[in-house]
């Protein structure tokens, strides 16, 4: 007889746990949906193995986002009107008559 390896295998709850990204239930909704990688085992039970804990991560990965520059254009430009509606009676159109002034 051979021996046969043991290969680690997680719940959602422990997937969830060791990635940190997604709660266990959203775990559960995304394989309901397929669109993530996953194994079920017996009774319908979602597993996890270390690769597909590695797959996840990678979808997932999110990078940080520099901000560009403004460019000379963009700091001369003049503000831009209000979307709120201003009437000569409001403290906004008062404010504003008192920005131009100065």
């Amino acid at each position: 007889m051979s021996t046969v390896e043991k290969i680690p295998r997680y719940t959602a709850a422990e997937a969830a746990q060791i990635t940190g990204l997604f709660s266990e239930s959203e775990l559960k909704r995304m394989c309901a949906r397929n669109e993530i990688q996953h194994h079920r085992g017996g009774r319908r039970k979602i597993l996890f193995f270390q690769e597909d804990i590695d797959a996840l991560l990678k979808q997932f990965r999110r990078t940080p986002v520099k901000k560009p520059q403004p460019t000379a254009t963009e700091v001369l430009t003049p503000e831009t009107p209000s979307p709120f509606r201003t009437t000569p009676r409001s403290k906004a159109a008062h404010k504003e008559s008192d920005r131009r002034a100065a």
